[in-house]
This record gives structure tokens, sequence and C-alpha cells, in this order.
């Protein structure tokens, strides 16, 4: 049982991404090289009037989207990848979030349909998932002549895995320019060394989103805690896993040790209605967005889109949501990255983090913060709509974008959709004092 289980998770490779979850993600779509160097349970319907604009409509799930044991150190021993019951993929598979798509159905009904009013089922992005009956394995494996999956290396290699998780391959050429690398990749570990065959197969269950409790197997802890840790041992003398690095810590290990975080950000929405392209203003790196999700800050990031209605009101939708890039280091945040930092130290003097902002002479965004919390009210990001927003996007291959963009009008509606809460008052409070 267990060799068929191992042989299942070889066979299973299948980069997870927050694609899945459905943040109204850009993916491939946007230019990672043009501005790599700019600075996934139904949701009660909430909706409350923000005092930021007039305006103003903000989406607040009233609750948090757990992951339940995502390398946020809940305490949860890892399950393995032989652990459990081998199930047939071939049954499972269509079940899956890769073979569904739920959750980007999901997160778009919830935070988008209720301001566009287009279905889900007229947009380009369901299109994006495993076709197993017309294609099969030969997607994601090698196959014999019978269409059946044999080892060999498509499997273990990160573009087939790229071919739909856009934003993780947008992440690994803004790492390569960089200089930067995973420690997981620089280590050799592939995809399947982590991701559990029901997290890629599926476990036969429908899903709406990954973030459901118990959909992820994966965690931090699971290699790098206990008597005989599969990875380095995390070191309790390092004195910031001292304070928050155990079991019952309330900050997750990605918000220290993820080095930047993605946003394809500013999409413009009539590109995809009209002309099935997705097209924003550009890449957004170099920052990363702590939140709250399950009770733990983790890290996230926004993936804010602009439409024009059939009568010409503009409406801006920021979508707040958890996230996690594969670019994790050794050397995680020191006290002063997130306390006492620059974005804190704006907010305590007139309450406001401009974390976005609009260069009109470069005619692009600028992050002005590398550490940004998510305190909610507080964060002010500018947003842009094509000079002529019916017109046709430019493409270079499946990247495309406008050339002319000018800021949204004054009285453009701005509705925030939370996947996850913002910090609380005593986190915003502790983040205020330097260490």
């Amino acid at each position: 049982m267990k060799d068929d289980a191992v042989r299942m998770l070889k066979l299973g490779m299948v980069l997870l991404m927050f694609t899945a979850m459905g943040l109204m993600a850009c993916g491939s779509s946007s230019n990672p090289q043009k501005d790599a160097t700019v600075p996934d349970t139904k949701l009660p319907d909430t909706r409350v009037v923000d005092t930021r604009q007039p305006d103003t409509k903000v989406v607040d799930t009233g609750q948090d989207l757990g992951q339940p044991d995502t390398g946020q150190d809940l305490g949860q021993p890892d399950q393995g990848s032989d652990a459990g019951t081998v199930f047939d993929p071939h049954k499972t598979l269509p079940l899956s979030l890769h073979g569904t798509t739920n959750g980007q159905n999901h997160w778009y009904t919830q935070g988008g349909a209720p301001v566009t009013g287009i279905p889900y089922d007229s947009l380009a992005c369901k299109n994006c998932h495993i076709d197993v009956k017309n294609k099969g394995c030969s997607q994601c494996h090698d196959t014999d002549a019978n269409g059946n999956p044999v080892e060999g290396d498509k499997e273990n290699d990160p573009k087939t895995c790229y071919v739909c998780h856009g934003r993780e391959a947008a992440m690994a050429k803004i790492q390569q320019a960089k200089g930067d690398q995973d420690v997981h990749f620089k280590a050799g570990k592939k995809c399947a060394d982590c991701h559990t065959r029901e997290e890629i197969h599926g476990d036969g269950k429908v899903h709406q989103t990954y973030l459901e409790p118990g959909f992820f197997q994966v965690s931090c802890r699971g290699c790098h805690t206990g008597d005989n840790p599969k990875g380095p041992k995390m070191k309790t003398s390092i004195p910031e896993h001292a304070m928050h690095g155990g079991a019952d810590s309330n900050i997750a290990c990605q918000a220290c040790h993820v080095k930047r975080e993605l946003s394809c950000y500013n999409c413009h929405f009539n590109a995809m209605v009209d002309y099935k392209k997705k097209a924003p203003v550009g890449a957004l790196t170099d920052f990363v967005y702590l939140m709250n999700v399950n009770g733990k800050v983790t890290t996230g990031t926004f993936m804010d889109f602009v439409y024009l209605d059939k009568n010409n009101k503009t409406h801006v939708v920021e979508v707040n949501g958890p996230d996690m890039r594969h670019t994790i280091t050794k050397d995680g945040r020191h006290c002063g990255d997130c306390h006492d930092n620059a974005a804190m130290q704006a907010y305590k003097k007139d309450g406001k983090i401009h974390a976005i902002t609009w260069d009109d002479t470069k005619k692009k965004m600028v992050v002005n913060y590398p550490v940004i919390p998510y305190i909610k009210g507080a964060i002010v990001r500018d947003h842009v709509i094509p000079a002529d927003p019916h017109a046709a996007p430019a493409c270079q291959g499946e990247l495309c974008s406008y050339k002319d963009w000018v800021k949204v009008p004054a009285d453009a509606s701005i509705t925030v959709h939370d996947i996850g809460k913002p910090l609380t008052q005593e986190q915003v409070d502790a983040l205020k004092q330097s260490h």
C-alpha cells in the first residue's frame, strides 16, 4: 500500500497555487519582467459602508477561513504522502479543485459578481482546469501508447504546473531576475515532495476552496520540528523563534520567511468580459501583506480589479486575501521589519498607509512599503483605468495590458472583499511599538 501511495504521489505533481482560490487572479497574463523591480464555505454577504470615500462598500466575510496546517504552526502532525487510503485519481480528480476550479468560481461569485452582475460561467476563467475527459493524464504526466501514466520527467518538472499556475511561473522569473531562489527549490525539492496526492488528485470530496479546514496536509512544522525532522530543525535559540515560533504562536512561519509576494494588480475587467483577456496594469512585487487567517498572522496579497459598467460608472473591487508565494528564505525577518516600520510610522502619523501609488510620469504603480500590515480602513491603494476602456488590450503572447492608463474618477465606487481578516487592534498596537 505504501509503495502504491508513493508511486501515486510521484505521478501526481501539480503545483497547488492560490489560483485555485480564485482571487480573480491575473495569472500569467501579467508581465513580471517588466514590473519586477517595482518596489482560495459560504460567506455571509455582510456589507457595511466604509467612511473612507462616499461610495465605498466593504464586504466582510465575518469569519476566518483557515488553512489547517499550511506551515502556520497549528501543531497538527504532518499526514505524510503515504498516509491513509490510496484514492483512485480517475475518480477523485474530476471532483478535485484541479478538476473543477471551484475556487475561482467561489471567490468571484462572492466578491466580484455582486458588483459586475456578470456570472462566472460567462468568463474565460472557467476554461482553466484539468480536462480529464478529453486529455486525460497527459496534461501532467508522461503516458504510454494507451494513454496510461508512466513515471517520467513531466510530473517532476515545475513547468508542467506553471501551465496553469501562472503566478508561480511569474514569480519564478522574478526570483531568477533578482538572483533569489526558494530554499526548497534550491535544495532540489519538487512540488510533489511537499504537496500530497490528496491535495493534487483530490480526496473524493468536492471542495469550494482550498481554505476549507482539512484540505492541506503539508506543513512547515511537519518537516522542521519534532525529534526526527525531515529538514533543518527550527532553532528556538533565535530570538524571533523564541517569541513567535511556538506551536501556540499566532504568527505563521511564512509571515517571516516569505521574502516577497506578487500581485497582478488592477486588472481591467472589461478586457476579460469583452475580449477574454487578462489585462492588469502590471505585476507588483517586493512586498508582503500581513493579515489574519484562522487566528494567525500570515502573508497575503491584493488582487484588485476595475470595471466600467453599461452606465459608464467605474467600479473598483479591492480583494484582500491570504497568499504564500514560493519565495521562502532561511533567514526570516527581524523585529524591526514589522514593528514600528515605515508603514506603521505612516499609520501613526495620519491613520493611513498609502500602500500603492500611481506614478503618472512613469505610468506605473509603485509599492511604497516592503511590509504592509492590513489594518481595516487604513490601506489606500491607487487604481487606474485605460484611457479608452472599451478598446482591446495589446498582447504579446498571453501577456496583455494597455499603454495609456488614467486614474479612476473620484466618484468611482470601491467595494472591499476580505478573505480572512485584517489585523486586530491588539496586533496593531503591538506593531506600533519598536522592539
